[in-house]
């Protein structure tokens, strides 16, 4: 049951979709990555799973927007393979290569004679200069550097955003004019940058997409306001985490699996779940969480992947037809854009170290459910499950038990499925139940294992509005496998 109760809840954070927004425009983002998916633009940092933090909302700096320059020379490996010399003493690390080139190569000059202003901010008018010296346009004839938008609207690098009024100027809006010059012939000639730098811009065939292609934070597009959902891909790991707020609950989760992709389809193996939800109003939280050992991992579904861009992912989830194994069902397609930050991610696990002791304590006492259905193989045998658990502190006993009742004959077979006694613990994001399962089969001897588990049916009783919960047992399971054992 234990599975079974798993992909259920797994299908269900698949399927919860809700969307954050970023401040960045999509233009914007869309240049980005864009940008990022031809090695033109690296990012300011980098974000859970490897991805760059594309930082669209601040403003750029004078190292980055050299750092830029030089990429659209087509000058970056010259310049980290060179070694140079330069006065300036505030360059960090990394732009040390770039301005170094573009100092050498007359390209940009310091603020003093021993200060580039490395992290001073930079204006519209000074990138669009950068960005018309690598057309092949020149300052001292072809424009005047402090109106280089004159120049740029003329060429359709920009389209009269800017001018003298401009007060801010980010890495957004960096990213846009970038990207809109490399489709912009260089001065004298027909040729694009972009074909200048022996770049085209990239179909992404779903038959070459790589893993490294769907690395970073992704957020689904156009679900309600009220929660968010991401997906995140860290090598060879794919992370799926939702959220839904409503009326004073807060439900997150978070699903983990580990992932091959090949021709375009991704096949999930399920390596870990986690999940937790939070009731602050009637005082409610539960958490849940499976790990199997490597050699337990079980192809669950498919993901078909597409993308339409390097900012857009796209993916509808396959299944067997349960009637014809022959044939796949495939769900609505889901979409996706490239998140600037993985802000649900790090909610998820604060409420998830939260979320164990509160679920200890409100499981404590007893819990009754009764379940009935059909027997799926005969339509005349009604199958009734009765679940009764114990939980006194740190102890907790579980007991099943299945009777089959046939409205032909009007046989009825009672027995008992399981018994599972031991400690109930809270680990750092998880309940831990461990201790020993008696597993009743037929007329066979019955089956004693030790269990370590990080779920256990106890959580299945308080996700059903039918289960009793009482201060002692009160149906007779625990009483008569006790009694069995004894």
């Amino acid at each position: 049951m234990k599975k079974a109760i798993s992909l259920l809840l797994i299908l269900v954070l698949a399927l919860a979709l809700v969307p954050a927004v970023s401040a960045a425009s999509d233009e914007a983002s869309d240049a980005a990555w864009a940008l990022f998916g031809l090695g033109l633009f690296k990012g300011s940092g980098t974000l859970p799973g490897g991805a760059p933090d594309v930082a669209l909302d601040r403003a750029p700096s004078r190292s980055e927007a050299v750092a830029m320059l030089v990429r659209l020379l087509g000058k970056e490996a010259e310049a980290l393979a060179g070694s140079w010399t330069t006065p300036f003493t505030d360059l960090a690390d990394w732009a040390k290569p770039y301005v170094g080139y573009a100092y050498v190569n007359g390209l940009t000059f310091g603020v003093s004679w021993n200060t580039f202003g490395a992290a001073r901010p930079v204006g519209a008018a000074e990138y669009l200069t950068f960005v018309l010296r690598a057309l092949g346009y020149s300052s001292d004839g072809d424009f005047e550097w402090d109106r280089a938008w004159e120049l740029s609207d003329r060429l359709g690098v920009t389209d009269g955003r800017y001018n003298e009024n401009t007060k801010a100027f980010t890495r957004g809006d960096l990213a846009i004019v970038s990207n809109r010059a490399l489709d912009v012939p260089c001065k004298g000639g027909e040729t694009t940058l972009l074909a200048a730098l022996g770049k085209t811009r990239r179909v992404f065939d779903p038959q070459d997409l790589s893993l490294e292609d769907l690395r970073g934070v992704w957020i689904k597009e156009g679900a309600p306001k009220d929660g968010e959902t991401c997906i995140a891909f860290y090598d060879d790991i794919m992370v799926g985490a939702y959220s839904v707020g409503d009326a004073g609950r807060d439900d997150v989760g978070l699903s983990v699996f580990k992932v091959t992709l090949s021709g375009g389809e991704i096949t999930r193996l399920l390596l870990r779940r986690r999940t937790a939800a939070l009731d602050e109003e009637n005082g409610y939280a539960d958490t849940r969480a499976v790990d199997f050992d490597a050699g337990e991992w079980y192809v669950m579904d498919v993901l078909r992947i597409r993308m339409p861009d390097a900012n857009t992912l796209c993916y509808s989830i396959g299944s067997k037809n349960p009637r014809d194994a022959s044939k796949w069902v495939w769900t609505e397609e889901l979409s996706f854009t490239r998140a600037q930050g993985a802000g649900l991610f790090d909610r998820v696990d604060a409420l998830l170290r939260q979320a164990p002791e509160r679920a200890k304590a409100i499981l404590q006492g007893a819990w009754y459910l009764k379940t009935e259905g059909t027997d799926p193989e005969d339509d005349a045998v009604r199958i009734i499950r009765e679940y009764e658990a114990l939980v006194s502190g740190d102890r907790a006993e579980l007991a099943l038990r299945r009777t089959a009742v046939d409205a032909k004959t009007g046989a009825v077979r009672s027995e008992r499925l399981s018994y599972a006694v031991g400690t109930l613990s809270a680990a750092d994001d998880a309940l831990v139940f461990s201790g020993t399962e008696t597993s009743y089969t037929g007329d066979c001897d019955p089956d004693v294992r030790s269990f370590d588990d990080r779920i256990f049916d106890l959580e299945f009783l308080t996700q059903h509005e039918a289960a009793v919960h009482s201060a002692s047992p009160t149906h007779g399971l625990l009483a008569d496998v006790r009694a069995a054992i004894a």
